[in-house]
């Protein structure tokens, strides 16, 4: 600490830097191209020609053992000016982003997690019936308390600190739970002398049961502004409010003055503090207006809108309540995602305008549902986007692949890698409730738990587990991994010879994170069916199965039809056993059932093998291959 500076200390406060990480931390999952989008069929299209690929080239599914880097060490052709959408822990995304965009960002925008101990949502409608259905988002909680959070975000913190380029902006969303310790935090890592504005928005009218406590309603949410330099200018333009001024009985603008040279209208102010000079240079723009006592006031004109409205533009101050930036509840449908804690575009379109300009690199680490990258593009920004939830990751991929191009890319691979060499196995069999008695194995009950080496379980390793259980006189084995491929049958039958049932069970991810506990759920298993016209192919989602899963909103899934468990699906109709090249894609759309069924491709559009990705209302990933034949 500098002398005379501030620290905020708690227990177990972390004193680990993060280390500058590797561009090969990130592995490249898949490549989205803008294509055509049908109303009908919510279907979008990647840029395809007859006698090549969709655009670019991508690495196969998650958990696919191909070899995707480069000879640097680098993801294969990644694009690295910008638009990545990385699914995974944010701090390992950073560290691994480091190396590549050190110093390299204008500005980042996050809204993490608030320290509110509560679960959110995204909200969907399935099925024909359009069933409410809720997917988990995230939980906003970390097990250690207050500390943990605060140990989260100062890391995290830290590094978003070295990605900023030196004149870069930070805005830190946040609420009254932790806005005072994290401003103390963002003293110590950018300094005093860094903090440029408390942004107050009003989130929410006072309503309900908070208007009826006995205390003021919390309706607002705080807005921290830093620069990584101080003074640093902001490269945008000043954010201004607009309202419109009511006429009067002759259909004037109310208090207004005409000005005959201007052919305007305009309000007049007290000149306040501007001094002499300031007067003089006003005059000459003709924004002075001379009372017949003689007094000076300063000229505001109104303009005329588009629907012939006389309206005032004003600075607008650290107080955010105005329409440009109202709530989302208050805006149009075409923007809600559905997403629990989701931010209304017009917020974000303020903070980029005034904080960027076109072709700056814009990054939000805690991304949800979207709603900065979407608006960076759509201002001409580059950008990169993180979340830990695949259920994020989904909404954001839906509403980005049509107006962006952008790269997929994973931390999942590195991340297990790390906290499995790091003794984790034994954690998963705690976790799972299993007595370990060696390093990938342990006894529950009367089955046999065997915990993967890698991201899958092999069949030697199942065939191991099997071999342990007979020896023990169990009657099951529990085999525990990653992810799934579509060996999963063979799995299973490992233990028929024996008499053993073989269950597989899904690690979940949120251990590898620092969780003690989880939902250790049984896979998602999909079959698909091909359908040959002549010389012309489809692929049709046949049969979804999700075990033990509970939507909230619904009180189970066996009632459900496909079309209610799908959330969107993908096709890659060249896949060539390691890059995963999605050239149709489809999601779901508010008030129509999912399509199930692919266009016929025509020969020249389709290879020997297809790949199938599909996404749940769960937020589960699952992928097939198709053969296709010659």
């Amino acid at each position: 600490m500098a002398k005379g500076g501030i620290e905020l200390v708690w227990s177990g406060k972390s004193q680990r830097v993060p280390r500058a990480g590797e561009w090969g931390d990130l592995e490249l999952a898949e490549r989205q191209q803008p294509g055509a989008t049908s109303a009908q069929l919510g279907l979008v299209y990647a840029g395809e020609s007859d006698s090549g690929g969709a655009t670019g080239s991508t690495r196969a599914h998650p958990g696919d053992d191909g070899d995707n880097r480069n000879g640097d060490g680098g993801v294969n052709q990644a694009d690295a000016s910008g638009n990545l959408l990385v699914f995974g822990d944010n701090l390992v995304a950073m560290e691994a982003l480091a190396s590549r965009f050190e110093g390299q960002i204008d500005v980042v925008y996050i809204d993490p997690p608030f320290a509110t101990g509560l679960s959110y949502y995204s909200q969907t409608q399935a099925g024909e019936e359009q069933v409410a259905i809720e997917r988990t988002a995230y939980h906003d909680g970390r097990t250690g308390g207050l500390g943990d959070y605060l140990d989260a975000l100062y890391a995290r913190l830290t590094l978003m600190h070295r990605l900023l380029k030196a004149d870069g902006k930070l805005f830190l969303h946040c609420d009254w739970r932790a806005n005072s310790m994290l401003r103390l935090i963002l003293d110590e890592l950018f300094g005093p002398a860094c903090f440029r504005n408390e942004i107050v928005w009003r989130r929410a009218p006072n309503l309900g049961r908070q208007a009826a406590s006995r205390q003021l309603g919390r309706v607002f949410d705080t807005i921290l502004v830093y620069s990584k330099t101080p003074g640093a200018a902001f490269a945008g333009v000043l954010p201004r409010k607009t309202h419109v001024v009511a006429l009067d009985g002759n259909g004037k603008p109310k208090g207004a003055r005409w000005d005959a040279d201007r052919k305007a209208y305009f309000t007049t102010a007290p000149r306040g503090d501007y001094t002499d000079a300031s007067i003089t240079e006003l005059r000459a723009q003709g924004r002075v207006y001379d009372s017949a006592t003689g007094t000076v006031y300063i000229k505001y004109f109104l303009r005329e809108d588009e629907r012939g409205a006389w309206v005032k533009d004003q600075p607008v101050d650290a107080l955010w309540d105005d329409f440009e930036v109202r709530p989302l509840r208050h805006r149009a449908k075409s923007e809600d995602m559905g997403y629990d804690t989701q931010k209304p575009e017009g917020l974000l379109e303020r903070i980029l305008s005034w904080a960027s300009k076109p072709g700056d690199l814009v990054a939000d680490f805690y991304c949800g549902s979207g709603t900065t990258l979407a608006v960076a593009a759509r201002l001409g920004r580059r950008w990169i986007g993180c979340d830990a939830g695949l259920v994020a990751i989904d909404v954001t991929r839906k509403r980005l692949a049509a107006i962006s191009p952008f790269d997929v890319v994973t931390t999942a691979r590195a991340e297990q890698a790390t906290f499995l060499a790091s003794g984790g196995a034994a954690a998963i069999l705690a976790a799972y409730g299993a007595k370990a008695f060696g390093v990938r194995l342990g006894v529950r009950e009367q089955c046999v738990v065997a915990v993967a080496e890698g991201a899958r379980v092999t069949s030697g390793e199942a065939e191991a587990a099997c071999q342990e259980a007979c020896r023990r006189g169990l009657t099951s084995v529990h085999l525990l991994g990653w992810s799934w491929g579509e060996d999963m049958a063979e799995l299973r039958a490992c233990g028929h010879a024996q008499g053993l049932a073989v269950e597989l069970r899904t690690i979940p991810i949120e251990l590898a994170r620092g969780a003690r506990s989880g939902l250790f759920l049984p896979p998602v298993e999909l079959e698909v069916s091909l359908r040959r016209v002549g010389d012309e192919v489809a692929i049709e989602l046949a049969r979804l199965t999700c075990p033990e899963r509970k939507p909230r909103g619904a009180t189970g899934v066996q009632g459900l039809p496909i079309t209610a468990l799908v959330t969107t699906w993908m096709v890659d109709f060249r896949y060539d056993g390691r890059l995963f090249r999605p050239g149709v894609r489809f999601g779901q759309r508010r008030g129509e059932p999912i399509e199930l069924t692919t266009p016929l491709q025509r020969r020249g559009r389709y290879g020997t093998r297809a790949c199938v990705a599909v996404t749940t209302i769960f937020g589960d990933s699952v992928t097939r291959v198709v053969e296709l034949g010659g």
